[in-house]
């Protein structure tokens, strides 16, 4: 958490999100909606060390509430200098597993396999609370 909170602190993180309410799935909707923009995953590159039954770790991977996660967003060229100030503070459990986008879509994948695809429109409205119409 330390190391984490120097790193915003110091400019390295563009937006961060706990994994609290909902997970990974929930997390990346919400930090989509707040800029507007697309996001692209791979859930497969998830560091996990969960041997769940292979029908149901796309859904552990994607909602699982585990404390003190976090989906953290780099400008691309700061990447370098956060993984390196992460590693010298002790922090190795963390990966890259996506992109921001310009697709205005959530996109989640596992390896090749496309689990959500959707517009981030549409997120906004079911947010919202709002009725889409037909």
């Amino acid at each position: 958490m330390k190391a984490l909170h120097n790193a915003i602190r110091g400019g390295m993180v563009q937006s961060c999100h706990d994994l609290s309410e909902g997970g990974l799935a929930i997390a990346s909707a919400e930090m989509a909606l707040a800029g507007l923009l697309g996001v692209s995953i791979d859930i497969g590159k998830v560091i996990s060390d969960v041997s769940a039954a292979p029908d149901s770790l796309d859904t552990f991977l994607l909602f699982s509430e585990t404390p003190s996660r976090f989906l953290v967003e780099i400008a691309p060229e700061e990447q370098d200098r956060f993984v390196e100030y992460m590693r010298s503070q002790g922090v190795h459990d963390f990966a890259c597993i996506g992109q921001v986008t310009e697709t205005s879509r959530l996109i989640v994948q596992h390896g090749k396999k496309t689990l959500i695809d959707l517009p981030i429109a549409s997120l906004q409205t079911a947010w919202k609370g709002e009725a889409e119409k037909a």
